[in-house]
């Protein structure tokens, strides 16, 4: 047996229990009697079962035919104008209900996109702010390297000084000129092709600085605009969340709308129910004359039969005084 079966068949029985405890079985109250579970749809249909099954029982023998026919007329009736009404009232619901389902599904999808998006974006801007601690470091050791030839070229310069001034204390002394002057100026030339390296160094080494120091304001640059572009697509996320929240509360009112319509169909099948108790207290009745035109038919019968005995008597009596007087006039 399918799920919507058994659902049907417990609905019935529990229609069923809540009648034979005088409680009226509504929607809501066989749903609470299966413990909140189950469709509605197929509670509806149990509860269309029990009504049915009421109808049946309205055929009992011994009630005039006229009245149980109007009865389950009546009954009938009832049935199928409720059931119009409510047929009506849920394709229009489930119609409303399709149509925030697929706005719902929109909005999910746009809101997945924004997602997706947004994902992507925190990536690329963790990927720039990779590239920037990198080219952060990149600065850093070229600064460093930069300290450092730049102490070396204070250490040629000094020695460069203490050389010049060997070479003075040289000069001074004439014998040994030649050899410190020669010491010197080779000293000298090769501290000078020191410096201009040292000097091209520095250049190149400012040089990357300078595009480094632009490479980072690039970098700066990208990230403050992925920033911003996260931050906007923040907002159309909060905005999508807003409308899902406006479409939430369409739903709720939705449901509001629908219990609306369950509450004006219970009030329905109450009103039919009273007119039901209203006909079963007429066949009570009808019964109950019955029984008592039974009874009086019962005690006219005994009274003819006590009469038809008075009769016979009489009439006994009427032939004795004949039979009396035909022997009186033959003697």
């Amino acid at each position: 047996m399918s799920a919507h079966g058994a659902t049907r068949q417990r609905a019935f029985q529990t229609a069923c229990t809540l009648a034979a405890a005088g409680k009226r079985p509504t929607i809501a109250a066989v749903r609470e009697g299966l413990g909140g579970k189950g469709s509605q749809q197929a509670i509806g249909a149990g509860i269309d079962d029990w009504l049915d099954e009421a109808a049946r029982r309205f055929q009992i023998p011994g009630i005039p035919e006229a009245l149980r026919t109007q009865v389950v007329e009546v009954w009938d009736q009832a049935c199928r104008l409720a059931g119009e009404q409510w047929f009506d009232t849920k394709t229009a619901l489930e119609a409303q209900v399709s149509a925030l389902d697929a706005q719902v599904a929109a909005v999910a999808g746009e809101r997945d996109a924004a997602s997706t998006e947004i994902e992507h974006l925190a990536a690329e801007l963790n990927s720039r702010g990779t590239i920037l601690l990198e080219t952060q470091d990149a600065l850093e050791l070229a600064g460093t390297s930069l300290a450092a030839r730049t102490e070396a070229l204070q250490e040629t310069t000094e020695a460069l000084a203490q050389a010049r001034a060997q070479g003075e204390d040289q000069s001074r002394q004439r014998d040994h000129s030649e050899r410190v002057i020669a010491a010197s100026a080779e000293s000298l030339k090769a501290a000078q092709e020191r410096i201009a390296r040292l000097q091209v160094e520095q250049e190149v080494a400012t040089a990357r600085a300078e595009l480094l120091e632009r490479a980072e304001a690039v970098a700066r640059d990208a990230a403050a605009q992925a920033r911003a572009d996260l931050v906007a697509e923040q907002a159309l996320a909060e905005q999508l969340r807003g409308s899902l929240s406006e479409r939430d509360g369409q739903l709720a009112a939705l449901t509001a709308t629908v219990q609306a319509e369950q509450q004006a169909r219970d009030a329905d099948t109450q009103h039919w129910l009273s007119r039901l108790a209203e006909h079963q207290a007429a066949v009570a009745a009808a019964r109950a004359r019955e029984t008592a035109l039974t009874e009086e038919k019962k005690a006219l019968t005994l009274e003819a039969q006590r009469l038809r005995q008075d009769l016979r008597k009489v009439q006994s009596g009427i032939d004795d005084d004949e039979r009396a007087r035909g022997a009186a006039r033959q003697g």
